[in-house]
């Protein structure tokens, strides 16, 4: 079906999230098998390296194919190896890499970013640390961070996000993590509570129960 849907089409972008939990990279094969060229937002650590694990295949059939090409990651990940690059041409070594991200609400993308961040909290934080990968719980680590005027200071935690591994593996930078904070502060209570009190069976949702089934997730949505 996604093969007939792409006849006579020169570029599929991939924008039907949450990409937590999906199994198989369904629309980048769908692409490579008649040659579309592909882009995606992947937000999911696990999904993205399913997707890098097509490069070969991709370009064997000359198939332009882009994974995690959104904000963040995406322009983020832009911004961090212009940094790298920066500081390497001033013989400089980056020793430590982090990402903090804030957004107000849905930051105005719907309800499927509040899906992602309630997803994600049944998955271990993967983070490095002097070249060692360690684990760590979702949603700690707390840190107030200032953005700025606008913003200003802001509290961010630990989620297990694309750009922590990329930024360490091609950019070769040995300390590297990922927070995000959202508001009203309240719901960063909340996701708080729900990383250390649920468990992973009241987080994660079977394939057969919508996501805007379970309560917790329905109560967010209500403010």
């Amino acid at each position: 079906m996604l093969e007939k849907a792409l006849e006579d089409v020169d570029l599929v972008v991939h924008t039907a999230g949450p990409f937590q939990r999906e199994a198989e990279c369904a629309v980048l094969r769908a692409a490579i098998s008649t040659k579309t060229a592909y882009i995606d937002v992947c937000d999911d650590m696990d999904y993205s390296w399913r997707a890098k694990a097509f490069h070969e295949e991709a370009k064997a059939q000359g198939v332009p194919a882009i994974t995690t090409a959104g904000i963040y990651p995406g322009v983020s990940n832009v911004m961090a190896a212009e940094l790298v690059s920066a500081a390497r041409s001033e013989d400089g070594e980056p020793e430590r890499l982090r990402f903090f991200y804030y957004t107000a609400g849905s930051g105005g993308a719907g309800p499927t970013i509040l899906a992602t961040s309630f997803l994600l909290l049944g998955e271990d934080v993967i983070a490095y640390n002097k070249g060692e990968e360690i684990k760590l719980k979702p949603y700690s680590g707390v840190l107030n961070i200032d953005f700025g005027k606008g913003v200003r200071k802001r509290d961010v935690y630990l989620l297990n996000l694309p750009e922590v591994k990329s930024a360490h593996k091609f950019l070769g930078v040995p300390t590297v993590s990922a927070r995000f904070g959202t508001a009203p502060f309240f719901w960063n209570w909340g996701m708080e509570a729900f990383a250390k009190f649920l468990p992973v069976v009241c987080i994660l949702p079977s394939s057969q129960l919508s996501l805007y089934e379970v309560p917790p997730f329905k109560l967010t949505l209500l403010f």
